[in-house]
């Protein structure tokens, strides 16, 4: 059956395999045609395949039902391509860092806190892990390695996509191709290879129908996935970020308790010390995040799968008051010293183990076992309403005005003893999402990159776009960087993505500090030791009123390293945006094998067109201009380890090109233009371009100057 016949490009379903308790059922469906819809029938089951459209986008849709019970995967579909796509990106839910990241948090989260660390320093420069294909992990498995990021996957071949790749973009010849693996009743991923396999992780004898792949093809990857995420949202009913309220604390510099104080150290005492001193030392913190740490719970060792863990489970809903006198007092203090914004920590779960059946009794809500014997959670949705709405109540009265949630992966699977994944994860969302609303709180996602939760954010708009940042660690900054730029290709169609914290006293930290002031998502710090705090790094993207400098939207990979691994291959990480009529472009050497990269940056790359045949160039830290008579000449560039760089390309017109402040990572930020005069809305020192004319001028705060007169 072929689901996308456009323009020579051809995709379709050769081969479906229904996996009953009685065995699987293989249909041939190589002979059936263009037709939108095809029954496949044997002797128990019947098949429906039905082919929609949205726009460009083609969508795969299927209903089944058999005469026996259809297993936890019900069902698998073989692609065909022609012609067959010559280079990849997956974007994969496979956790293939799980052990080295474990590994290097549980040494650097310990340095980080002034801890010792329980283990030897994690490996650096490996290479970039090649998933083994041929030992596919079931979904149990899958499911207990905690599957709750994504990992971008460069290939040359198709049947080396991995298993549970949400999203794939491949280049064709004349174009690219795009799919989505979609969650609607059941949640869908691409891989291994031409494979589509469905997952409810319960048993049914009857699937209803559900969409589970969205395929499309396009000129332009960018504009390809923006089309695919657009038909995706309306066909399942969640919105795109450009479409959702964007949460004003975003705008702002934040600070987080979770690497500066972790679990052990978190105090209402040691978060008011810390972002006293901030303010202090005219670091213009305007939110606080209150991460893990907060709550009085119950411990109990339990083994699943194959895993031994130590469950954490909730009792109160009120924090330890060993550590906090009450988090009304504490934002209340927080208020006097010029924080806007609160978010306090959960899981969408309510905490990692559940809740104790004491804490349940207390909320009037009816229970099911969850991990081990004390944990337990909600047993339905009418539960979990009563549950979030006891929380969330108690949020709102303290003052808080976000929170960030946690653990959401398991939202695929936390109710698959009565739904399908998909059906479970639209419940969970629909719960969290619709509580916030009506206590006025903004969501912060986390863990949550997994198509049941994308793909249902009707409300959410900010979504952690990469595992967590990990301090100290060389190998993590080129890892982290990378990972979310190229993610952010699919997470900032649907949210604003976030960068996670960071500490100012990395060694790494500008190439940090750059990454997320490209990201267009929200900016903030993790510091612990106050003499450490790097107060000049912060002042480049933090302007005197706690606003950060934004571009107008988030970064993506340049065109030229998309289908490239900037840490295994020779090329630079480069992220392009634009602000106004600016293009930005962001360089850094991420490569594993350190040493120095020489790569270019040009406008040919970008999305954007010319506005004008003349720009200049300028580069922010070496503080170089140049003009640029042809816009899409290639400038040289050459940066060693870890090194980053921020061009600004300048249009000129009637013969003055404006960069802005050149204290700021995005120049561009505080300035704009009106005709022959210039306005800021802060203080510094203002470079413009007139008649090739380099010019430095200074200008204060909420002033016009005339220019080009």
């Amino acid at each position: 059956m072929l689901i996308l016949d456009k323009d020579g490009i051809r995709v379709r379903v050769s081969f479906l395999t229904i996996n009953t308790a009685s065995g699987p059922r293989v249909f041939d469906t190589r002979h059936f045609g263009t037709g939108d819809f095809v029954e496949l029938r044997d002797s128990g089951c019947v098949v429906k395949l039905v082919k929609e459209k949205y726009d460009e986008i083609s969508f795969l849709g299927v209903e089944v039902s058999c005469d026996t019970e259809l297993l936890e995967v019900p069902l698998t579909l073989s692609l065909e391509f022609s012609p067959l796509p010559t280079r990849l990106l997956a974007l994969t839910n496979l956790h293939i860092f799980k052990q080295v990241y474990e590994h290097a948090m549980g040494y650097y989260n310990q340095v980080a806190t002034e801890r010792t660390p329980r283990e030897p320093p994690p490996p650096e420069n490996f290479p970039y892990p090649r998933p083994d294909l041929s030992r596919v992990p079931d979904p149990l498995s899958h499911y207990l390695s905690i599957p709750a990021w994504l990992y971008p996957y460069h290939t040359i071949s198709i049947d080396e996509i991995p298993p549970y790749t949400p999203f794939l973009l491949s280049e064709i010849p004349g174009g690219h191709l795009g799919f989505l693996s979609l969650s609607d009743i059941t949640v869908a991923y691409m891989g291994p290879g031409r494979l589509v396999t469905v997952f409810t992780g319960t048993r049914l004898k009857k699937l209803p129908y559900t969409r589970i792949l969205a395929v499309g093809a396009g000129p332009d990857p960018y504009i390809l996935t923006s089309l695919l995420v657009k038909a995706s949202s309306i066909a399942l009913g969640f919105k795109t970020r450009v479409e959702k309220e964007e949460p004003s604390f975003i705008r702002y510099l934040g600070w987080c308790t979770w690497n500066a104080l972790g679990l052990l150290d978190l105090s209402e005492d040691r978060v008011l010390r810390i972002v006293s001193g901030l303010v202090e030392k005219q670091v213009p913190v305007r939110y606080v995040i209150i991460d893990d740490g907060w709550q009085v719970e119950e411990l109990e060792t339990v083994e699943a799968g194959g895993y031994r863990l130590v469950s954490r489970i909730l009792s109160e809903i009120e924090p330890d008051p060993k550590k906090f006198k009450s988090f009304k007092t504490l934002i209340d203090s927080l208020k006097v010293i010029g924080i806007n914004d609160v978010g306090i920590w959960h899981t969408i779960n309510i905490h990692w183990g559940g809740i104790t059946k004491e804490l349940a009794e207390k909320t009037g809500v009816s229970v099911k076992p969850f991990i081990g014997k004390k944990g337990v959670l909600p047993s339905s949705e009418e539960d979990w309403e009563k549950m979030y709405d006891k929380l969330y109540s108690y949020y709102e009265d303290a003052g808080f005005t976000f929170v960030k949630v946690d653990n959401q992966w398991v939202s695929e699977i936390t109710n698959t003893d009565s739904f399908p994944a998909g059906e479970s994860a639209r419940i969970m969302q629909r719960v969290l999402q619709n509580s916030a609303q009506k206590h006025k709180l903004k969501i912060l996602n986390c863990m949550s990159l997994t198509p049941g939760n994308l793909f249902n954010y009707w409300l959410s708009n900010v979504t952690r776009a990469s595992i967590d940042y990990v301090p100290f660690w060389k190998t993590g900054a080129k890892l982290h960087n990378f990972f979310a730029l190229y993610n952010s290709v699919l997470v900032s169609e649907i949210s604003y993505p976030d960068y996670d914290m960071f500490m100012t006293y990395d060694p790494y930290a500008l190439l940090h500090l750059v990454f997320r002031v490209l990201s267009g998502g929200p900016l903030y710090i993790t510091d612990r030791d106050l003499e450490k705090t790097n107060v000049p790094l912060i002042r480049k993207a933090v302007l005197p009123n706690g606003e950060i400098v934004r571009p107008d939207e988030p970064a993506k990979p340049t065109l030229d390293i998309l289908y490239k691994n900037p840490y295994s291959e020779k090329v630079l990480l480069k992220a392009f945006t634009k602000l106004r009529e600016q293009v930005i472009v962001a360089a850094a050497n991420v490569n594993r094998s350190g040493g120095v990269i020489r790569d270019v940056v040009s406008l040919k790359h970008v999305t954007y067109r010319p506005l004008t045949k003349k720009y200049v160039v300028y580069e922010v830290f070496s503080r170089d201009l140049r003009v640029l008579e042809d816009p899409v000449e290639e400038i040289v560039v050459e940066l060693g380890e870890l090194e980053t760089e921020v061009y600004v390309f300048a249009p000129v017109i009637d013969d003055v090109a404006v960069v802005g402040l050149v204290d700021y990572v995005l120049p561009g930020y505080p300035v704009w233009r009106s005709d022959k005069m210039v306005c800021s809305k802060a203080k510094g020192e203002l470079k413009y371009n007139e008649r090739g004319k380099d010019n430095t001028v200074l200008i204060s705060e909420n002033t016009c100057i005339e220019i080009g007169g």
